[in-house]
C-alpha cells in the first residue's frame, strides 16, 4: 500500500522523499493522523495537492494471501491494516476524544427510528473563509437519512443566503422532513437566530459553544454536545462519509483541574494546522437540547428542560412551552 501526492502548482515538501522537484509524485505510508503528510492527504492542505490512497487489496503485485492473513489476525478497522493494507491513516492518538472505530461502527451499522421521533437540525455557521456553513439533521438513532446542506464559506459571508436557506428548512411541512428544533451556533450565528424568529420561526435556538455546559461534567456546552454525540455513536448511525469520520475523531481533550471534561477548541484546532470541523460540530448540535417525542394530537414538540428545578442559560429563548 501507498499514498501518493503531487503537488499542484508547486514543489514536493519535506513531508515527501522527493523534495523540490517540480510536479513529481512521491511515495509514502500514512503512520500518523497528524503533520504535515497527513494534512496534504487527509486534512486542510489536501485541496492544493493531488493524491490517490492505493488499497493494497486491489493492486496487482501485493501478496494476497499475506494481506488476507493480517485482515484475520488484526481485523479490517485495526491501524495495522489501515496503515499497512488500505492507505488510511491510523485512527488511535493519545488525544483523541472519539475513536475511530466507533465512528467505523456507526458508518455500517443499520438502524430504525419510532414514528414519534423528532427531527433536529444543527447549524454551524462559519465565519467565512475555508470554514463551511453545514446544516445536519438527525432523527433518533437516524444521522444519516436526510442529507446534510453545505454552503462554503465565502457564499455564506452574505447572511441572506444562510437565513434563506435555514427559512426553506424550516418551512418544510411533510412530516418525514418538518424540523421540530433547528439548533444554531451563536457565535457567527446569532444575527440568523434572530432574524428567522422575525420571520415567525420559534423552534430556532442559539446554543454558546462556550456557554456553561448542563452537566457538571463538562466545562462548556460543546464539550457536553460531544460527549452526548460520542455516546450515541455507539448505538446511532452516521453517513459513509470520510471527511465527517476524519472531523468527529479529530478534536484531542483533557479533564482539566476541576475534573471536567474540555475538548479542543476550533481555534486549537487551526493552530496545529486541522481543518474547521464543520461538519461534526453541526452534528453536535443536535444534541444540544433534549427533544420530546412528538405527540400525534400536537403539531409542535416539548423541547425538555434538562436541568433539576430550573431554567436555561447559553441558549435563546425560553424551552418550556
Amino acid at each position: 500500500m501507498r499514498s501518493w501526492g503531487r503537488s499542484g502548482t508547486n514543489t514536493s515538501v519535506g513531508s515527501f522523499r522527493s523534495k523540490r522537484r517540480r510536479g513529481c509524485w512521491s511515495v509514502w505510508n500514512p503512520t500518523r493522523n497528524s503533520g504535515k503528510f497527513y494534512r496534504i492527504t487527509f486534512g486542510n492542505e489536501s485541496h492544493r495537492w493531488h493524491h490517490r490512497s492505493i488499497d493494497s487489496r486491489t493492486a496487482a503485485r501485493s501478496n494476497k494471501a499475506q494481506i488476507a492473513e493480517w485482515i484475520s489476525d488484526y481485523g479490517i478497522d485495526s491501524d495495522f491494516v489501515r496503515v499497512r493494507v488500505l492507505g488510511l491513516p491510523p485512527a488511535a492518538s493519545e488525544l483523541q476524544f472519539i475513536d475511530f472505530s466507533r465512528v467505523q461502527e456507526a458508518r455500517k451499522r443499520k438502524v430504525e427510528t419510532l414514528p414519534d421521533e423528532p427531527l433536529i437540525a444543527g447549524f454551524d455557521v462559519s465565519g467565512g473563509g475555508a470554514a463551511w456553513n453545514v446544516i445536519r439533521f438527525r432523527r433518533g438513532l437516524d444521522g444519516r437519512s436526510i442529507p446534510p446542506i453545505r454552503i462554503p464559506g465565502e457564499k455564506g459571508r452574505d447572511r441572506s443566503v444562510l437565513i434563506g436557506v435555514a427559512a426553506e428548512v424550516l418551512r418544510e411541512s411533510r412530516p418525514e422532513k418538518k424540523v421540530a428544533a433547528m439548533f444554531v451556533d451563536s457565535a457567527f450565528g446569532a444575527p440568523i437566530v434572530e432574524r428567522l424568529r422575525t420571520l415567525g420561526f420559534d423552534n430556532v435556538h442559539e446554543v454558546s459553544f462556550g456557554g456553561p455546559s448542563p452537566d457538571y461534567h463538562d466545562a462548556n456546552w460543546r464539550a457536553y454536545m460531544w460527549r452526548q454525540m460520542k455516546d450515541w455513536l455507539a448505538k446511532g448511525g452516521i453517513p459513509d462519509e470520510e471527511q465527517l469520520a476524519l472531523q468527529i475523531c479529530l478534536p484531542g481533550y483533557h479533564i482539566n483541574r476541576s475534573n471536567k471534561l474540555v475538548l479542543e477548541s476550533k481555534s486549537d484546532l487551526a493552530q496545529r494546522g486541522e481543518a474547521s470541523p464543520d461538519d461534526a460540530d453541526a452534528l453536535a448540535l443536535t444534541f444540544a437540547q433534549h427533544v420530546a417525542p412528538i405527540e400525534p394530537s400536537k403539531q409542535e414538540p416539548v423541547l425538555c428542560d434538562i436541568f433539576v428545578g430550573g431554567g436555561f442559560s447559553g441558549l435563546g429563548g425560553g424551552w418550556m412551552r
